[in-house]
């Protein structure tokens, strides 16, 4: 995930977020290598949703922890397209949550949510 191009409702916190705090200018990707699936149901059929856990290792400014994705796809022609979350904390990979003039501070908790589609094979 290029992380220059994250972005939130407020243009010029995106911008300090990304000098200040993720350093995407020495930093600018995050990586999640999968491992394994997890709970992958026995049996199901296109165009029914599937729930499964994708667990893997995810490497943000250098810093690699482990990280299980909840994932919830659906299958249909071919293409598997769905949601995939797990949540986060800012300490984990080496930052403090933002804080703006000790007023505005940020959860160190960030939630991940990811859309995808990927070619069945």
């Amino acid at each position: 995930v290029d992380l220059r191009l994250l972005e939130s409702k407020d243009e010029r916190r995106d911008l300090e977020v990304r000098r200040n705090w993720l350093e995407t200018a020495v930093y600018p990707l995050a990586t999640f290598i999968p491992l394994e699936i997890r709970n992958f149901p026995p049996s199901w059929a296109e165009g029914e949703p599937l729930t499964f856990e994708l667990y893997g290792l995810i490497e943000i400014r250098e810093i690699v922890r482990e990280a299980t994705f909840s994932v919830e796809a659906e299958l249909n022609d071919g293409l598997l397209t769905g949601t995939a979350e797990t949540n986060l904390l800012m300490t984990d990979f080496g930052f403090d949550p933002p804080e703006i003039l000790g007023i505005v501070r940020a959860e160190n908790e960030v939630l991940i949510n990811l859309q995808f589609t990927a070619v069945a094979e």
